[in-house]
């Protein structure tokens, strides 16, 4: 107890217990408070780290800027599903107006002039397909492989093609290009069937969406054809005649 600063049996408990945990009093000895308050300290210091390392279960819910954001964000969504549900159903909407015959045998007419420009006779023809004379490109007014083309219906697809040898594949091999006697369709109809199935034609679409396709010859002007097309039940017809008309020689 001395070397604390405190008289041998000059203290009585009560003043500890006023120094240490309630007040100093001036009646209370030096050493004494120093050591009852380092008491106190050493314990609050260790109660507080003892907090600390409890964890606090969190029991907060949403806040407001996030029920906010979860609802802008629903929204965003809804708003890009129904514009894609609208964009479908236009599309719809659309196509079934493309499928109008009447309309889309003029589409067909402009393909076919697009494709075939310099169009000069129709060869041959039957219900399924037409054997045309497409230009005369080795200026001979003779029949070769190059100027021929097709005119057929695809029935899996349901489009309208006009098939026609491809230049490339000509120039590889010029062998394949062949001189036709003007009266022996069966013969170029062959070749262009040889042709079709080594993958050397040009597929180009003149006309989609049909259901059938009736070929006829044109008894007024044996250079044309006439077309009649049939869309959801709806029939129209379409005349496909050379601007500059010209029969082969032989």
């Amino acid at each position: 107890v001395e070397s604390r600063g405190i008289p041998a049996g000059g203290v009585g408990f009560n003043s500890l217990y006023r120094c240490g945990y309630s007040f100093v009093s001036p009646p209370c000895q030096p050493g004494a408070a120093r050591f009852f308050g380092l008491r106190g300290s050493v314990r609050q210091n260790l109660a507080s780290r003892s907090a600390m390392r409890t964890p606090k279960r969190s029991s907060r819910g949403l806040t407001l800027v996030e029920v906010v954001f979860a609802s802008l964000l629903f929204a965003v969504v809804g708003s890009a599903i129904l514009g894609f549900l609208g964009a479908t159903a236009q599309g719809g909407q659309a196509r079934r107006r493309i499928s109008d015959p009447a309309l889309e045998s003029v589409l067909a007419l402009r393909r076919f002039r697009t494709a075939a420009p310099e169009f000069r006779t129709t060869l041959a023809a039957d219900n399924t397909q037409a054997l045309l004379w497409l230009h005369d490109l080795v200026p001979s007014r003779s029949v070769h492989t190059s100027e021929l083309g097709v005119l057929r219906f695809d029935e899996e697809e349901r489009v309208l093609l006009l098939e026609f040898p491809s230049s490339a594949e000509l120039a590889g091999d010029r062998s394949l290009e062949r001189e036709f006697r003007a009266n022996r369709p069966d013969d170029m109809l062959d070749a262009m069937d040889a042709l079709r199935d080594d993958e050397m034609l040009v597929r180009v679409i003149v006309a989609e969406g049909i259901d059938e396709v009736l070929f006829m010859e044109e008894a007024s002007n044996p250079a044309a054809m006439r077309l009649e097309f049939v869309v959801e039940g709806q029939t129209t017809e379409l005349l496909l005649a050379p601007q500059r008309p010209q029969e082969p020689l032989r």
